[in-house]
């Protein structure tokens, strides 16, 4: 079964083919590209007013009628930019049955169909991000219009490096498809809520492109603000297609028709999802209350949210050093606060001490080594920016932080909460409810005089930090560590960046202070994480780094030092780099059905096992260790049977430590793959509750007792069972006892109450309840069949890297390769 299975896991994450498929990049010259975006951005034309943005079917935008309801559209700073038709209720239903009724001519579609829709998806593709063709400037310049983008040429350059390996993956699942081992969710259309940021890259690419890659029809939805850059891409993308098909192909096995558009308002789509989408899979970049609205809509979300991304400075006084505070200034303004991995929280011992002019000639004007701050200008458009190579800039066009309006209700009583944020403020613009909050607004005015205070003029002051008035705010607070509760608003679009100021470098690297910060990372959890050494041979901070990773459970780990600083913005997934945005785990349910990896097969996430694979799987125990085999001879199910040992092969070629990013020895050394859950002194922040409940079967239980029982995580689980489910208890007692696994991974009987009592009393990292993976569906995330293994296990355990910003780095990789944190095998 093993030599049968070994060529049948390599678009699995963390598997060895996975990684073998990592090549370096290959630099793309984007110079005419970036003069051609840059001609195309500052002369738009009407075209963004005269023909509205409205929906697609079938890659054909519908007519324009005067019926039609037509609505001015807003760029990323609320400012009009055209307008779009938006469709009724009915209307929008159209369009996704059209979708619905492509899923159904495609079931019956012989594989030469599915290959011509992928030839010519790939054609097209090719097309859209040539940056010698038409298209990919017209991308760049509507970007850098609609959201304001700075540098969406990158955007392009890593499209085109992560394609090759994207597309790898895609054949891959396709060849496992024919062989009978998976199924490709084409019963349903993949529906895109799309991104402001990165579109082009994670919607149009990832999403889009990669689903019609694998002949499943997509259907996008519009967004509210940025709306134009969606449609607009959608629009080309249909015209790519059309033109990359064969002249003599029919309406199916043209890709155009694959795509469609929904343009309505918020209303109608999430009536869409309710009504007409409930069972298609859902690909959403956002804030985690936007994928928790949608989830509550669309089970099959697969969804990536933020989080608030933290540098530390392992320096006394590290503002005072230049190096480290234009790392912050970049990764805080990179393109205004606008990136999901921009800077958010900054942890400085000794900035406390500094004045508020001090933080702004350090923190707007650093200086250039050891001579004086440069009087530069922070502030230019999105185009100038553009035209510049820049990606940090100051946004001329972004309105002040006293010119938006807050949402919070004026008042005049103000109350502190832990962490220091306000209850209730008097609040009339941001500026103000910053300010109230304890925050320094430069030079910022405001509509309340009341919160004025904590401004400064910028008369005489350098350029950079006049550039500033009214667009930066910063709070600087005395703590070694925040609140364990406190999680800071995301400020999307405003430069806004809390400061933790422990008293000395000493403080940070406490001990006690370790306990904490590993408390709130994993409360908070960021997406990506900094650490900057004082020196670049500072091994106690590089051991202090690996101890902190141990605790946490990040995507995105970065270590850095004064010469070559690490920003939290910094990851490359088509090197190895890889990247995810994940909610806290105990939350994990409530916003996605399993974490998004990438790079990565995005259909994979919709695939499942077939049960005639499944049934093949079942009969072959003999080469299983034993705490495997006798948790799966105790299932009923040969279905059942066969997915443990899927995610037991799974692991076993996965499970193997870190592995080696692509461009270690030229650019940046990095390890990757899967994690246990953190490790640390406090056992219960890194310890999963599984709860099996009165009506759960062991089968459902089973899944996730093989994926901890075989690896290193196994002491990191704690099962829970109702009392009246006596032969579940008796099943799970009977597999765990004679690999003397039952003192760690213990079975007992709780109730209801009792159970909901001590996830309250432990805090668990993670809990796992069976009935959510009844005969591996929702694990699996498609509710009546078996998901892929990687999909299942990515649920139960942490993924991601941990990279040194230096090339073969040996001191860094003396550091973390032999951590206890790498999930591997049972021994």
């Amino acid at each position: 079964v093993r030599a049968a299975l070994a060529g049948r896991r390599p678009y699995h994450f963390a598997s060895s083919a996975f990684a073998g498929a990592f090549e370096i990049a290959t630099p793309v010259d984007t110079r005419a590209l970036r003069a051609k975006a840059v001609e195309l951005a500052r002369n738009p034309g009407r075209e963004w007013w005269d023909a509205p943005a409205r929906s697609i079917t079938r890659g054909v935008a519908v007519p324009l009628t005067s019926e039609m309801h037509v609505v001015p559209t807003v760029d990323a700073f609320g400012v009009e930019n055209g307008s779009m038709a938006l469709s009724s209720f009915e209307e929008a239903k159209a369009v996704a049955e059209s979708a619905i009724a492509m899923t159904k001519e495609l079931a019956a579609a012989p594989t030469t169909t599915i290959d011509a829709i992928r030839t010519a998806t790939r054609l097209a593709e090719d097309r859209l991000f040539d940056p010698d063709g038409p298209y990919a400037p017209q991308l760049v310049a509507n970007q850098a219009r609609d959201f304001h983008k700075q540098d969406g040429v990158t955007e392009i350059e890593e499209s085109i490096q992560a394609a090759p390996f994207e597309r790898r993956m895609n054949d891959l699942l396709l060849a496992d498809e024919r062989r009978g081992v998976v199924r490709v969710d084409r019963a349903n259309p993949a529906v895109v809520c799309c991104v402001a940021n990165f579109s082009n890259f994670l919607d149009l690419s990832r999403k889009v492109l990669r689903n019609l890659d694998v002949g499943a029809p997509v259907l996008v939805l519009s967004r509210g603000g940025t709306a134009q850059h969606a449609y607009r891409w959608s629009v080309l993308l249909a015209e790519a297609l059309g033109e990359a098909a064969r002249p003599d192909e029919d309406l199916l096995t043209n890709p155009r028709s694959l795509v469609h558009f929904a343009c309505c308002d918020l209303a109608t789509q999430r009536r869409l999802l309710a009504d007409v989408l409930g069972e298609a899979p859902l690909f959403l970049t956002g804030s985690r209350a936007a994928a928790a609205a949608v989830k509550e809509l669309a089970r099959r979300t697969f969804a990536s949210t933020g989080g608030p991304n933290t540098m530390f400075l392992c320096a006394d006084n590290g503002l005072d050093v230049g190096a480290f505070a234009r790392a912050t200034r970049d990764a805080a303004f990179i393109e205004h606060s606008g990136q999901c991995t921009a800077l958010r929280h900054l942890v400085a011992p000794g900035a406390h001490s500094l004045t508020a002019s001090d933080l702004e000639q350090r923190l707007l004007a650093p200086r250039n080594g050891a001579g004086p701050g440069y009087d530069a200008a922070l502030s230019v458009t999105a185009i100038e920016a553009l035209e510049a190579g820049q990606f940090s800039s100051l946004l001329s066009e972004a309105p002040g932080l006293s010119q938006e309006k807050s949402s919070s209700t004026p008042t005049t009583t103000t109350t502190t909460k832990a962490g220091g944020d306000a209850d209730a403020l008097p609040a009339h613009s941001i500026a103000d409810e910053l300010q109230a909050q304890g925050y320094h607004v430069v030079a910022g005015a405001s509509s309340s005089p009341a919160a004025t205070t904590t401004t400064t003029t910028t008369e005489g002051a350098p350029l950079a930090v006049r550039d500033a008035a009214d667009k930066v705010a910063w709070r600087v607070r005395e703590r070694s560590a925040p609140e364990a509760s406190w999680k800071p608003d995301e400020h999307w679009r405003r430069i806004v960046l809390d400061v933790t100021s422990p008293a000395s470098r000493a403080a940070l690297l406490d001990e006690r202070n370790e306990d904490a910060l590993a408390a709130w990372l994993l409360e908070a959890q960021p997406i990506s994480v900094a650490v900057n050494k004082a020196s670049v041979s500072d091994a106690e901070a590089l051991a202090w780094a690996r101890r902190l990773w141990e605790r946490s459970a990040c995507v995105v780990f970065s270590i850095g030092d004064v010469a070559q600083p690490a920003i939290t913005p910094q990851a490359r997934p088509q090197e190895g780099e890889i990247f995810g945005e994940v909610p806290p785990r105990a939350t994990l349910d409530k916003h996605t059905a399993a974490p998004v990896v990438v790079p990565g097969s995005t259909p994979a996430a919709a695939a499942s096992y077939t049960t005639a694979y499944l049934d093949g799987l079942a009969t072959h125990l003999d080469a299983l260790p034993p705490v495997v085999r006798s948790i799966v001879e105790a299932c009923e199910s040969r279905h059942a049977k066969g997915y443990c040992v899927a995610v037991y092969e799974y692991l076993r070629d996965a499970a193997v430590g870190p592995r080696s990013g692509a461009n270690a020895d030229g650019g940046r050394d990095c390890l990757w793959g899967l994690q246990r859950p953190p490790l640390g002194r406090e056992t219960p922040r890194g310890v999963t509750w599984l709860r099996v409940s009165a009506a759960d079967a062991f089968d459902a239980a089973a899944p996730s007792l093989v994926a901890f029982a075989a690896t290193n995580a196994a002491s990191q689980l704690r099962v829970s069972v109702h009392p009246r489910n006596a032969d579940a208890l008796a099943k799970i007692a009977d597999a765990l006892r004679a690999p003397a696994l039952l003192d760690d991974v213990f079975a007992r009987h709780r109730t209801d109450a009792q159970f909901e009592a001590d996830v309250r009393d432990h805090a668990p990292w993670n809990v796992l309840r069976a009935a959510d993976y009844d005969c591996g569906a929702k694990a699996s995330t498609n509710g009546l069949d078996y998901g892929l293994a990687s999909v299942f296990v990515a649920r139960l355990f942490p993924f991601g890297h941990v990279k040194s910003t230096r090339g073969l780095d040996r001191d860094f990789r003396d550091a973390f390769a032999d951590s206890p944190k790498w999930l591997r095998l049972a021994q």
